[in-house]
């Protein structure tokens, strides 16, 4: 079984004892996960720390950025195994499909497709309509989606 604690500001929340929750494995009926049923306190802890975080991050460079989103991804492949294992347990995954999940996750959708948007369309771009999925940009004459 894993205990998985709420993670806000930067530090793991301690379980309390009497407002936890569980996940079961589909095949075996045992406990898989049990968490941390959150709070008002704790949801307004989260938001408090992302509004804290905000600026810094906003005024991050696209390479800084890019980092980060790489280490990411670096860090979701590293630990595939742990990553399959979990969804095995927690929603009776063949490896086979959660492995696929995760390789996508880490490789092939959105943290490459987001990493490759921050070095093309750095802090210099205009964007003047933003029309659903679609961006367009008075800089660039192309289009292109934002995943």
């Amino acid at each position: 079984m894993t205990d998985a604690q709420l993670f806000i500001g930067g530090q793991h929340v301690k379980l309390d004892e009497a407002r936890t929750c569980t996940r079961l494995d589909p095949v075996t009926g045992d406990v898989a996960t049990r968490f941390g049923a959150a709070t008002t306190r704790d949801a307004e802890a989260a938001v408090n720390a992302a509004r804290e975080a905000f600026p810094a991050w906003s005024a991050s460079t696209p390479a800084h950025r890019r980092e980060v989103l790489s280490k990411t991804a670096d860090i979701l492949s590293a630990r595939a195994g742990d990553f399959i294992n979990a969804m095995q347990r927690e929603i009776g995954s063949t490896a086979g499909w959660a492995g696929f999940n995760v390789m996508l996750a880490a490789q092939q959708r959105w943290l490459q497709q987001t990493r490759a948007r921050t070095d093309r369309w750095g802090p210099w771009s205009a964007w003047h309509r933003h029309n659903g999925s679609m961006a367009w940009s008075r800089t660039h004459s192309t289009r292109a989606p934002l995943y």
